[in-house]
């Protein structure tokens, strides 16, 4: 018997960076979010970059080996529209949160911080290959701006007509 999504309740410490995962914290909302780690050589942690209606933000989890998740199998995949809210030189869509940045390095995702402690507004961004956060922003020249995206949830065992779609961004707009 299968059941689609691949999903099973763990801890955050037991995900993968990149990882899609869903019931964090004590909210009776339940956003979507995307396991990432942080290290600065001082400092490492672990925490969920929330899919929210506002925008992708970010927050740290202090005990990743206690908090509880409903965490996905299966692979993330991000989709630009190459239609609206593109630009291919540092202008508007430069530091906006929401937008997927493209660049040799490989993707990012502009993110800011949850309204939470002293962190709210602060920017960040999320390299999508490594799922690691960092607090520099990409260089600014022969990169890709993408203000529009969607993001999907595939199954090795689903046909990708069949995938999931997670969350929708537009910088104009909501997800």
């Amino acid at each position: 018997m299968k059941i689609f999504p691949n999903a099973k309740v763990q801890t955050l410490k037991d995900c993968h960076p990149g990882q899609l995962v869903r019931g964090y914290g004590y909210s009776e909302d339940s956003d979507f979010g995307i396991v990432f780690d942080f290290d600065n050589g001082d400092i490492k942690k672990r925490g969920v970059i929330s899919l929210t209606k506002n925008g992708p933000e970010y927050s740290f989890d202090e005990e990743p080996d206690i908090a509880k998740v409903l965490a996905y199998g299966g692979e993330l995949v991000f989709e630009a529209n190459q239609l609206q809210h593109c630009e291919g030189r540092a202008s508007s869509l430069y530091d906006q949160k929401g937008v997927l940045v493209g660049t040799a390095a490989g993707w990012s995702l502009n993110v800011q911080a949850e309204e939470q402690f002293d962190r709210r507004g602060r920017r960040a961004q999320l390299h999508l290959p490594s799922a690691m956060l960092s607090f520099g922003q990409d260089q600014a020249q022969g990169v890709g701006f993408f203000g529009s995206w969607s993001v999907y949830l595939e199954d090795e065992d689903r046909p990708v007509e069949r995938r999931v779609l997670i969350a929708k961004f537009t910088v104009k707009g909501e997800v």
